[in-house]
């Protein structure tokens, strides 16, 4: 009885490895309705994708939201770093994809994943699991499988993950130091040199065509759709045909990123056709910008109202986003757009974001600032004049240390004068060190506004400059401000014009506050036709005194050519200063 109880007990300890043994038919083969399942759910993902509804191949979203669950706050997280400097060489080629060179859905590596779980091993223990998943276009999910940091394999992985969702700027200095780790890489080197819009990574794919050719059709697909528009740009058209040539018809009517960019090689060689089916992918998300660019490049005419769609499409996108890289492709039509518009507000708006402080982004936002301020202010148009003056008046910070940035608030400050917009000028000539010339017209405009107070501070900012002396000046007669006129004259070179000009605006005025100084000097000129001049002032200011009867108010009409004299004396100075 005993033994019976030993072979009982031996049994059940054998019974789960005999069963393990057995061959796990259902698990191999998935079953229809699993297949099934699987299909439709890769098609969904598919058409998501295309529709700009989910982020392909390891995203900034994507990203985070791997990071989010691959590794919890506080418990086990990696930080992967960027593969920026020396690339760790690994003893066998970790990009070979052959084995998955039949994949061509999600359900191709169901089985895997499978027998993973049986065996109790962690899919993250497993870079195979990630190259399926890359051989998939789905990179994503890859980026979740590559924790390790320290194993050249798996960073491999990560940067040819990153590289196939074109968000962010190719990792070139990676790939080159892969290279040189393996021949073979010098293929994966020629795409992310392409993506960078770099003609020299032409050679390279061309010469690992025989790369290209193996890799799954996913992925192949992949490559073409990021590789075509780039070679566009650079004027590879022929390494386009080979690539699309490998492909079978039923693999071009399959896939909607092989149409576009079939499209796109067919409007370089001058399409119809293949232009309005480029045109059609200006409303699917994920295809929207770079069939923008595809038209701009080919110099095709965009509606204005598609464009603005367009626009406000892509400055909410960047709104939105929380990364720069998730808006690099956008972010040059967005620039000549706005800087086309004349939209100061809205480019001093990006320049603030969060995620636009980059050095780069900086740089390319106040490129485009500046040229539109160039522009605007040497226009004849007076509203693009005052679209830029009015953007200078509330600019805070983008023109710091700008080369450009002096001379644009001096052009700015004149505009502002010449237009009468006393107040602007004011403004722009407290948030620089304006020139003389600025002073000036600035001075000139104060003294037609009868704004005495802002000549009088202007003369003494500008104590040497005899215009601006001058006119305040003459804005202390019209005050009727006697030490103001004997502090500006004593200042004062008194020529034979400069003399007439104070005698004649006295008279005008008939302040007669003109210090005797000046008058002595005026006595003392000879010319005849000054003389004249002078003697009919000097009859105004006894007669005036009492000296002698003064003339019947009739002839005060006279006074009209010497107040003509000084308007004119007053142009010619404003005359002058222009």
């Amino acid at each position: 009885m005993r033994r019976y109880v030993w072979l009982l007990l031996c049994g059940a300890l054998l019974a789960p490895p005999v069963l393990a043994a057995k061959p796990a038919e259902k698990t191999a083969e998935p079953d229809a309705r699993k297949q099934e399942l699987s299909t439709e759910l890769n098609q969904f993902v598919r058409d998501a994708i295309d529709e700009g509804l989910l982020a392909p191949a390891g995203s900034g979203a994507a990203r985070g939201a791997a990071s989010a669950e691959a590794s919890p706050a506080g418990e086990g997280s990696v930080d992967i770093p960027k593969a920026g400097g020396a690339v760790i060489c690994g003893e066998t080629y970790p990009l070979d994809f052959s084995e998955f060179e039949a994949a061509a859905s999600y359900a191709d590596i169901l089985n895997y994943r499978s027998q993973l779980q049986v065996s109790g091993e962690a899919s993250t223990d497993d870079p195979r699991l990630a190259r399926a998943y890359i051989a998939l276009d789905m990179g994503s999910e890859a980026v979740m499988n590559l924790r390790n940091p320290d194993s050249p394999d798996e960073v491999a992985l990560r940067e040819v993950a990153l590289l196939l969702d074109g968000r962010t700027r190719p990792n070139v200095s990676y790939f080159q130091g892969f290279a040189r780790c393996h021949e073979r890489g010098e293929f994966w080197l020629g795409v992310a040199l392409l993506v960078d819009g770099q003609s020299a990574g032409t050679a390279y794919v061309d010469k690992w065509f025989s790369e290209y050719r193996h890799l799954p059709l996913q992925l192949r697909t992949s490559v073409t759709a990021l590789a075509v528009p780039a070679l566009d740009r650079t004027d590879g058209r022929f390494l386009s045909q080979k690539m699309l040539a490998s492909f079978s018809s039923n693999d071009l009517r399959d896939s909607t990123q092989l149409q576009f960019a079939s499209a796109i090689l067919a409007l370089g060689q001058g399409s119809s056709e293949a232009e309005i089916l480029i045109r059609t992918f200006l409303l699917q998300g994920r295809f929207q910008e770079e069939a923008l660019l595809t038209l701009i490049r080919h110099r095709r005419v965009i509606d204005p109202p598609l464009k603005a769609l367009l626009l406000d499409s892509m400055l909410l996108k960047i709104e939105q986003s929380k990364h720069e890289e998730d808006i690099r492709a956008s972010m040059k039509f967005v620039l000549d757009e706005l800087s086309a518009g004349s939209r100061y507000m809205t480019m001093m708006e990006m320049a603030a974001r969060e995620n636009m402080q980059s050095d780069v982004v900086q740089g390319e936002i106040r490129d485009h600032f500046v040229s539109a301020l160039q522009r605007d202010l040497t226009s004849a148009d007076p509203l693009q004049n005052l679209a830029a003056i009015e953007a200078l008046s509330v600019e805070t910070g983008l023109l710091d240390d700008h080369d450009q940035r002096t001379a644009l608030y001096e052009e700015a400050t004149l505009k502002a004068v010449r237009l009468g917009f006393a107040s602007l000028a004011d403004e722009l000539s407290r948030k620089t060190q304006p020139g003389e010339a600025v002073a000036e017209q600035r001075a000139t405009l104060a003294y037609r506004l009868k704004d005495y107070p802002a000549v009088f501070q202007l003369a003494q900012a500008n104590p040497s400059n005899p215009q601006i002396g001058l006119v305040a000046a003459l804005s202390a007669i019209d005050a009727n401000d006697a030490a103001q006129v004997q502090q500006f004259t004593g200042r004062l070179k008194l020529d034979a014009d400069t003399v007439l000009m104070l005698i004649e605006h006295d008279a005008a005025s008939r302040r007669w506050i003109v210090p005797a100084s000046v008058y002595s000097t005026a006595r003392e000129i000879n010319d005849e036709a000054r003389a004249v001049r002078v003697k009919r002032v000097l009859d105004l200011k006894r007669a005036a005194s009492g000296e002698v009867s003064g003339p019947s108010p009739a002839t005060m009409a006279g006074m009209g050519e010497r107040l003509m004299s000084t308007r004119m004396a007053l142009e010619s100075l404003e005359g002058e200063g222009n």
